[in-house]
């Protein structure tokens, strides 16, 4: 198996306006493409929503900023809050990040519709340092410490 994956960013300003991936997998002789794009769309350098699309379909999701601001280093360039250490956020290939963090995501898959809520814990100086994911039944909680 020989396997392939490309990244192309464009940007509007300071912040991402799309991402369009290509990966590549070649096995016994065939090869298969996989394609995906993303357009951001972004309001007062805040994520106002962003679709995703690939082959099968597209994906509209639509944010709900809180008023928690984005001091540190969580990047929302796929949409939900990317893995802190994101080989692309690090890279600063994902253009400046956005101003507030998200109170809820609504994702619209056809006829599917489900959210993502987000509170979050901040120390003394307005530091995050707790983010609570609630997607349907499932709490996810991240705890951030400083050095």
């Amino acid at each position: 198996t020989n396997y392939s994956s490309e990244v192309a960013y464009s940007y509007s300003g300071k912040y991402i306006s799309e991402m369009i991936s290509k990966q590549t997998e070649i096995y016994d002789g065939q090869e298969d493409i996989y394609m995906d794009t993303i357009i951001y769309s972004v309001k007062d350098g805040n994520l106002v929503n962003y679709i995703y699309s690939d082959k099968y379909d597209d994906d509209i999701s639509t944010m709900e900023m809180s008023s928690v601001d984005n001091n540190m280093n969580i990047d929302l360039v796929y949409g939900d809050i990317a893995e802190i250490g994101d080989a692309a956020t690090l890279l600063c290939v994902t253009g400046d990040r956005f101003k507030k963090l998200p109170a809820k995501e609504t994702y619209k898959d056809g006829k599917e519709e489900y959210s993502i809520t987000y509170t979050y814990g901040q120390d003394k100086d307005g530091y995050v340092t707790k983010i609570t994911m609630i997607d349907g039944g499932s709490t996810n909680v991240y705890e951030i410490t400083y050095e």
